[in-house]
């Protein structure tokens, strides 16, 4: 599926993602979108990212969506991730990126 992430959409995604569990097949195709997903040295640079190891911030005015090809199983572990803690009320207001992140796969 392609689509289009912007810098915090990408780091809930990387953060869901490493907690996929499945088969090996399945885990190898998660494990290839990780590494799509996952910010290069250059990005790091060009957007001003900078971790405190509290939070994670950038420059807002060069967080653009880039485009990207995500397998049918990164998707699905997104949404099901996004299911399941909904369904169980789980979300704070600190999870409020999670909504467009949400509308974004539906």
């Amino acid at each position: 599926m392609k689509i289009k992430f912007n810098i915090s959409q990408r780091l809930l995604s990387i953060g869901i993602l490493n907690q996929f569990k499945g088969d090996l097949n399945k885990l190898a195709e998660v494990l290839f979108d990780l590494k799509v997903l996952n910010l290069k040295p250059e990005e790091i640079k060009d957007y001003g990212i900078k971790n405190d190891g509290k939070s994670i911030t950038w420059d807002p005015k060069k967080d653009l969506e880039k485009e990207f090809e995500l397998s049918d199983t990164s998707v699905k572990g997104i949404k099901d991730f996004i299911k399941e803690k909904n369904d169980k009320g789980e979300f704070t207001v600190a999870d409020a990126s999670v909504i467009e992140l949400n509308k974004k796969l539906a």
